[in-house]
């Protein structure tokens, strides 16, 4: 059989991080989400899922920090969310919504030892039920550097849920949204 297509990889790492290497990132992002077209003007327009084969569905999101740590993040490119993240040699996935979903997830990370699928989906609503509201929640540099070792250690049973739910918020926010919403990119500022 043939291999799997690698997933285009997108790095960014929060280790001196500029508000320009953040933007050049954000669009990294959006061009390998968007089907085509200007997005600088608009809201990019993502892929329709129907019909879309399983080997452009995901991309994913290499992040690194001052820590030397490193975790890589699935994106669904139909809506720009988070499905699972990599750390080492664990991956962790959120809930699905349906079959067709929990099908597509096992095609990602597939050379790892251990993954596990969590008991809650990525939505917000979940997330803040069990990390707080994401109003409360700091973004930036400093709280990306955070989260990522969070995720990190998450693997070694390192960090605890809400912490874990914060974290997974805060690379939402600063990764998701701001590649689907052009003016997010003015909530970074260094530090």
């Amino acid at each position: 059989g043939v291999p799997p297509k690698q997933y285009p990889i997108i790095n960014f790492t929060t280790a001196d991080a500029t508000v320009e290497s953040y933007t050049n990132f954000i669009r990294a992002v959006r061009s390998h989400l968007t089907t085509g077209g200007d997005v600088r003007h608009e809201i990019p327009v993502l892929p329709n899922r129907v019909g879309l084969p399983i080997s452009q569905r995901f991309i994913l999101v290499e992040l690194s920090n001052h820590a030397e740590l490193s975790v890589t993040l699935a994106l669904d490119v139909t809506n720009a969310y988070v499905v699972g993240c990599r750390a080492g040699n664990s991956a962790y996935f959120f809930h699905p919504d349906n079959q067709e979903d929990a099908e597509a997830i096992t095609h990602l990370f597939t050379d790892v030892q251990n993954s596990f699928t969590f008991a809650f989906g990525g939505n917000y609503d979940r997330l803040e039920q069990l990390g707080g509201l994401r109003e409360n929640i700091e973004l930036g540099t400093g709280p990306l550097e955070d989260a990522i070792s969070a995720l990190y250690y998450y693997s070694t049973c390192g960090t605890q849920i809400p912490t874990l739910a914060r974290s997974f918020m805060v690379c939402i926010q600063m990764i998701s949204e701001a590649a689907r919403f052009q003016y997010i990119e003015g909530e970074m500022r260094p530090g």
